[in-house]
């Protein structure tokens, strides 16, 4: 997503696109940049990433 969105940012500010489609970018990362953040604040979002960390401790203390 990190990588989505900056190489949006960096297009929509390029000169070698025309304006319409530096626009169309820079509505494309302001949408997209809210759906992200709706991501952050969903329950199941949460939910899905303590369950990787518990995975991941899980697996760290069947390694060793």
């Amino acid at each position: 997503m990190d990588h989505i969105n900056s190489k949006l940012a960096t297009d929509a500010s390029d000169d070698k696109y025309p304006l319409s489609i530096q626009a169309a970018l820079a509505v494309g990362k302001k949408t997209l940049n809210q759906y992200y953040d709706k991501t952050d604040h969903s329950k199941i979002f949460r939910i899905a990433m303590d369950m990787i960390n518990v995975l991941l401790h899980l697996m760290i203390l069947t390694t060793h």
